[in-house]
């Protein structure tokens, strides 16, 4: 079965709702939920390459952590840099962005 991986810090009531719509759309996938980007990367050097994911969702929800550092991070390291990345949501980036609209430019 294929993994899917979700960096999500959300509520655990979010974290079952973001779940059961997640599982909707990719019923034939394992989601495997991590509370910080941390832990995904921890999980992810500790397991052989044939279990890493088939995607990574990142959703730093209620933080001031920037998801955009997480995702350059990521495809910065050439063995995961395969690995699609789609992001939920990027508050912090969001924040940046209204303090300096001149960002989204």
């Amino acid at each position: 079965m294929s993994k899917i991986v979700v960096v999500t810090n959300r509520n655990r009531q979010e974290i079952n709702t973001l779940r059961q719509q997640l599982q909707a759309q990719y019923p034939a996938h394992e989601l495997i939920m991590q509370p910080t980007y941390t832990c995904m990367m921890k999980a992810l050097l500790s397991q052989p390459a044939a279990q890493w994911p088939q995607l990574i969702f990142l959703d730093q929800y209620h933080t001031n952590s920037d998801t955009f550092s997480s995702l350059k991070e990521l495809k910065a390291d050439s063995r995961f840099r395969h690995i699609p990345v789609l992001m939920l949501g990027a508050i912090a980036t969001y924040h940046k962005m209204r303090q300096n609209p001149h960002v989204a430019a």
